[in-house]
């Protein structure tokens, strides 16, 4: 590229002898340069994102290709887990969803619409501040398991991995311990009946 033309306009406009009208027409020409570069170049990012469906847009996370499922499931906030109605036991929520290589919960959670689930942040400050109605407070948030076992990671850092089966709970943190407890106890009480 020959950068002598350039290089003479350079001159001439640092030189004592350029004109205020020759600076400003230097600067609008290389201004409109760059506008119409910048102008192809955001063209053509809009473009390629025009492309992309829906689906591609809310997994970004997930591989290409599927290697199983894992299910979601949204008990009832309302009840407690001593509330033996049918309804408490009756999940508010519950699907299966495919599953690639490295997907994460919260890749997982943004796709379902109904209960609208709303989450803070993104990747490892990500967190779920409310599902359908049910809002995240100072006392009690939504807390899930993964197959039975409370969780210890942010939903942007959990990756999942097929068969699992997530339950999400409104719940304190001092509850969802205590029925891990609970559920630690009944498993130790199984496990010796079976002996």
């Amino acid at each position: 590229m020959n950068l002598s033309p350039l290089r003479v306009a350079l001159s001439r406009l640092v030189s004592p002898s350029a004109s205020q009208a020759e600076i400003r027409q230097w600067i609008t020409c290389w201004g409109l340069v760059v506008l119409c570069v910048g102008a192809i170049t955001l063209n053509g990012c809009r473009a390629q994102t025009t492309t992309q469906s829906a689906d591609d847009a809310t997994t970004t996370d997930v591989a290409e290709q599927t290697i199983g499922s894992v299910t979601i499931t949204i008990v009832n906030s309302d009840k407690t887990a001593s509330d033996e109605s049918a309804e408490a036991r009756e999940p508010l929520f519950e699907k299966s969803f495919d599953i690639g290589e490295g997907t994460t919960l919260e890749s997982v959670m943004k796709k379902i619409e109904n209960p609208n689930v709303v989450i803070s942040g993104s990747g490892v400050t990500a967190f779920v501040q409310s599902i359908g109605d049910v809002e995240t407070n100072a006392e009690r948030g939504w807390t899930y398991t993964i197959d039975g076992e409370f969780a210890t990671e942010g939903i942007g850092s959990t990756e999942l991995k097929p068969g699992q089966i997530v339950r999400w709970r409104f719940t304190s943190f001092e509850e969802a311990m205590a029925d891990e407890s609970e559920a630690d106890e009944s498993e130790t009480a199984q496990g010796d009946e079976n002996e």
